[in-house]
């Protein structure tokens, strides 16, 4: 089975979509990641929950940069793809799908920024494009896909 692993977020670092600008605050995925243990996180492409995940979510953790995560690919065609598709540099980073049980508003240089401080997961995605434009993804077992970063990754 082929594993992956990324930087799913970076904690506070605003991101502006749709006319909106958010960050997450380190912590914010702490209940999520224990509920994880007796819950899989599932691993879906696109975001897409029509069709059958390509993973599970084998292990996460919250460092002074952000939410790292590692999971485990299922042995399906579309998982298979993926891998082509990470392999060959076309799908480079993860991005979450969250409800939101927490937040605050923050205002930095006249700026007003909504920071979460505590979601649940529903799901990590490899995606074409992610949310947050420092989110990284590679293969476990293809060093040669691994980010600078993915140190941090490998660590338990």
């Amino acid at each position: 089975m082929t594993r992956i692993a990324g930087l799913a977020w970076v904690w506070d670092v605003p991101v502006t979509r749709w006319g909106w600008t958010y960050s997450i605050k380190r912590g914010a995925f702490r209940d999520a990641i224990k509920a994880s243990k007796t819950n899989p996180v599932p691993v879906l492409w696109g975001h897409n929950e029509y069709i059958i995940p390509v993973g599970t979510i084998t292990s996460m953790r919250e460092d002074e940069t952000g939410l790292w995560f590692e999971a485990t690919l299922i042995d399906t065609e579309l998982a298979a793809d993926l891998v082509k598709a990470i392999r060959a540099g076309a799908v480079r980073a993860p991005s979450v799908s969250f409800p939101i049980d927490s937040a605050e508003m923050k205002t930095d240089n006249d700026a007003e920024t909504t920071q979460f401080t505590r979601l649940e997961l529903r799901e990590i995605s490899a995606v074409t494009f992610a949310a947050h434009p420092a989110a990284s993804l590679w293969i476990v077992d293809d060093t040669a896909q691994q980010p600078n970063s993915a140190n941090g990754a490998q660590e338990k």
